[in-house]
């Protein structure tokens, strides 16, 4: 007697990677059950760009459109540079022929994005706030997912719950952290000023900091450093240090 199944695929984890996986498994006819942890829209630390390697799949998906009226600016490469030198530009490369910019997006409107397409899809069944604790597999290669919800079956499950996902430590693929470790701190700040279509990324005494344009109007600062708590504290402070006010 075949068992019955409560999907085709489960997808654990929504951000980027798990909802781009449930709308193509869906696109393609399959029942898919989404699971994530935490609420969404979610803001998180992010680099809150695109490849120019991702804009067709956002195309194929049908959200391109959509992503550039929310104001999503153009990307044209990165800057390099180390404090008080000129910096080294360098293209994005042209993807298959025709993607020639990237685009910078916040966090929190892709990912509010990607959410309202997975509820808007009826082959999709997206539960946010359901942690996925374990997965077994049995008889006739079916998967069976248990959450705090309970138990779901499905053909296939794809395992997008990020960087410090559980079930990869779990089976053992994830090396480190290893120290000295690394903190980062984000701000998001609006200005009025050219537009600036590239990153940069500059360097200094053992610290990155990262800027781009989030919209068209604001820019975003991320910086990352070799740091103790103490010194995290004076990082912070720089990194939200400017000419400018957050939103």
């Amino acid at each position: 007697m075949a068992l019955r199944l409560d999907a085709d695929v489960v997808v654990v984890g929504a951000g980027p990677a798990g909802a781009a996986a449930a709308l193509f498994a869906a696109r393609r006819g399959h029942r898919v059950i989404v699971f994530d942890k935490q609420a969404f829209p979610r803001d998180k630390p992010c680099g809150e760009g695109l490849m120019p390697a991702g804009r067709p799949a956002l195309r194929e998906l049908g959200l391109e459109d959509d992503v550039i009226s929310d104001g999503a600016p153009p990307l044209d490469g990165i800057q390099f540079g180390i404090a008080e030198q000129p910096p080294v530009a360098v293209p994005f490369p042209e993807h298959n022929g025709g993607e020639p910019a990237g685009l910078g997006i916040r966090r929190l409107t892709f990912d509010a994005r990607l959410v309202d397409a997975l509820a808007h899809d009826t082959r999709i069944q997206f539960c946010p706030r359901t942690a996925a604790r374990e997965i077994r597999t049995g008889d006739e290669s079916i998967a069976t997912v248990s959450t705090e919800s309970g138990e779901v079956r499905a053909r296939f499950v794809a395992v997008a719950d990020g960087l410090r996902s559980a079930f990869r430590h779990r089976l053992g693929w994830t090396v480190g952290p290893r120290p000295p470790h690394r903190y980062g701190i984000v701000a998001h700040w609006t200005m009025d000023a050219p537009v600036d279509p590239w990153v940069r990324i500059t360097f200094d005494r053992g610290l990155e900091v990262y800027e781009g344009r989030a919209t068209e109007r604001s820019r975003w600062r991320c910086g990352h450093r070799c740091a103790t708590p103490t010194r995290l504290v004076r990082f912070q402070r720089w990194v939200r240090s400017g000419t400018a006010h957050r939103p």
